[in-house]
């Protein structure tokens, strides 16, 4: 689903659809994967021409700086087993690849609130100061509300300094 012009898109727009988008924690990028339902920041919603802008940049332009763990506690966190992890966290990695801390929702009736758990990480992380300043533009308008969506303090401890 592509959203036109400067369209606004909403909540109910997103449900069902997986949706990519990025947030800064420190000076380093996190990739979040909605899959069709996690929340997504309003000041996303509210601007889809920088989100597609950003998104295109991190599938076609960047490349690959770094290698990827995954994390080791991904199925207890998710409370199923994973049969095949590679195929599982394929997306995921393509994105850690390029740097950035990549992350899903727990997707779960144990959760009533929707929380986001860390997939991969990178070896070496992206520092923003090496991404183009009108990609970087565009980060800093639609990731000013990250704290409506995500406990930030939840994803410190898997940031590096």
């Amino acid at each position: 689903m592509t959203m036109p012009g400067n369209a606004i898109m909403d909540q109910l727009e997103l449900e069902g659809y997986d949706r990519d988008w990025f947030a800064k924690c420190k000076s380093h990028l996190c990739h979040f994967a909605t899959m069709g339902e996690g929340p997504v920041p309003v000041s996303i919603c509210n601007d889809p021409f920088s989100y597609h802008r950003i998104l295109d940049y991190f599938q076609n332009d960047a490349l690959d700086t770094s290698g990827y763990v995954i994390n080791n506690n991904l199925q207890h966190l998710l409370g199923k087993k994973i049969a095949n992890m590679d195929e599982f966290t394929r997306s995921f990695a393509s994105y850690t690849r390029k740097g950035l801390y990549s992350f899903m929702p727990i997707i779960s009736d144990d959760y009533p609130v929707k929380k986001y758990v860390l997939v991969s990480y990178p070896a070496i992380p992206l520092d923003v100061e090496n991404i183009p300043g009108n990609i970087i533009d565009c980060i800093r308008f639609t990731l000013g509300n990250i704290e409506e969506v995500i406990d930030i303090e939840l994803l410190m401890p898997f940031i590096t300094n």
